[in-house]
């Protein structure tokens, strides 16, 4: 279903809001997408235990670090979409408190299906960062003229902000990923992406 454009709804009192689908989640346009494995598979939070629920633990890692270090009006903006589980029910998709949308592709194949779907139909794509390192998705983004960061660029970005809940007088430096131009991958990241994939 298209992108609708509208005002957020009014959140209830909870830390979260269930949702049935996360069609009904995209009801504002992000600004900010996330490939929510890619990032987390990057980062040191997966830890190296596998215990019978480290990987929902390490979901819920990344999500409490996005609400410790983005802005209140970046989180509003923010959505990161994650693989639905190919066994067993998928979580719940759901809209914190804070605004943060937090969605299962439950519909399709794979998170990267519905991460392309959102930028293909993204109707203001120069106004949309997507973070993600997998060449499928930064091409997709490019093509739209979409900013592309890496996974561990944001993350670095990410680890020299303060806290949001520390002092409010700290200045929070701007994520760099707003740009009217997309990001352009050098001759050699090309070539070492298509090695690395096979294309």
């Amino acid at each position: 279903m298209p992108l609708k454009t509208c005002r957020p709804q009014l959140l209830p009192t909870s830390s979260t809001e269930s949702a049935t689908s996360p069609e009904e989640l995209l009801v504002t346009v992000p600004k900010t997408l996330i490939d929510g494995y890619n990032l987390l598979f990057q980062s040191p939070l997966v830890g190296k235990a596998r215990g019978r629920d480290w990987l929902s633990t390490a979901r819920q890692r990344l999500v409490s670090l996005l609400l410790q270090r983005l802005t209140p009006d970046e989180l509003k903006t923010t959505h990161i979409v994650f693989d639905a589980p190919r066994v067993g029910r998928a979580p719940e998709s759901e809209i914190h408190a804070s605004g943060l949308s937090v969605v299962y592709a439950v519909n399709h194949a794979e998170a990267d299906d519905l991460l392309e779907e959102i930028i293909r139909q993204h109707p203001t794509p120069k106004h949309l960062a997507v973070v993600s390192s997998d060449i499928r998705i930064r091409r997709c983004a490019r093509s739209r003229r979409a900013f592309s960061v890496g996974a561990e660029q944001f993350l670095e970005q990410l680890e020299r902000r303060p806290t949001m809940a520390t002092d409010d007088s700290v200045p929070i430096a701007p994520l760099k990923i707003a740009s009217d131009e997309p990001e352009l991958l050098s001759e050699n990241e090309i070539a070492f992406w298509l090695k690395e994939f096979g294309e």
